[in-house]
């Protein structure tokens, strides 16, 4: 089973060019509802809600990242981020979008016509095994003919959240997150394998 990155996973999504021409829309509202430390296995879940712009639609978003340090004793707020969860404050080492371990999950139609049976099948879903999509008419092209794993807007939005928070280690946005950068560089992300 692959061990997908965020990285990893845009890469994948990027091929999938027509889709990504348009670019993305903006949510109204998003935030963070909860973050989960989980210490024994050392990953944590942070989940979102998403609230439509143009269309009234809330969606839910799951990032789960692993193999990242979590501890209750007080560590440097460079490297960690302070999450309080059942009466304790946890120190959660901040992830890094091109190493460390990620899986995700939204509630969109998007994501789930889209993405969401090859993610599952290439190890990059967060929960169980989706629904699988039937298709109902075959007058329109499939949207992912070539099964790449990926995420959608709701999810890179939710990541770009993570980062203007200083969520992540980076202190920076990254240019394979960044819009326009990532139009821009979309070649040089499909090519890098």
């Amino acid at each position: 089973m692959a061990r997908w990155t965020v990285k990893g996973l845009l890469q994948s999504t990027a091929k999938l060019t027509k889709w990504r021409e348009r670019g993305y829309s903006s949510s109204k509202s998003r935030h963070v509802v909860k973050v989960i430390p989980y210490a024994g296995t050392n990953l944590f879940v942070m989940q979102q809600e998403h609230f439509g712009l143009t269309v009234n639609a809330h969606h839910i978003v799951n990032l789960s990242f692993y193999d990242v340090k979590i501890t209750d004793k007080e560590m440097p707020l460079d490297f960690f981020m302070v999450v309080p969860y059942k009466n304790r404050k946890w120190y959660i080492e901040k992830p890094d979008l091109s190493k460390t371990p990620f899986r995700c999950r939204c509630t969109c139609p998007d994501f789930y016509f889209r993405f969401a049976y090859w993610n599952w099948k290439n190890g990059a879903i967060f929960g169980p095994k989706p629904r699988q999509y039937v298709r109902k008419t075959r007058t329109r092209p499939r949207v992912n003919p070539n099964g790449y794993p990926g995420f959608c807007k709701h999810i890179h939005n939710g990541l770009l959240l993570m980062q203007s928070n200083n969520w992540t280690n980076l202190k920076k946005t990254p240019w394979y997150l960044a819009y326009p950068d990532w139009e821009r560089k979309r070649d040089e992300l499909v090519g890098y394998e």
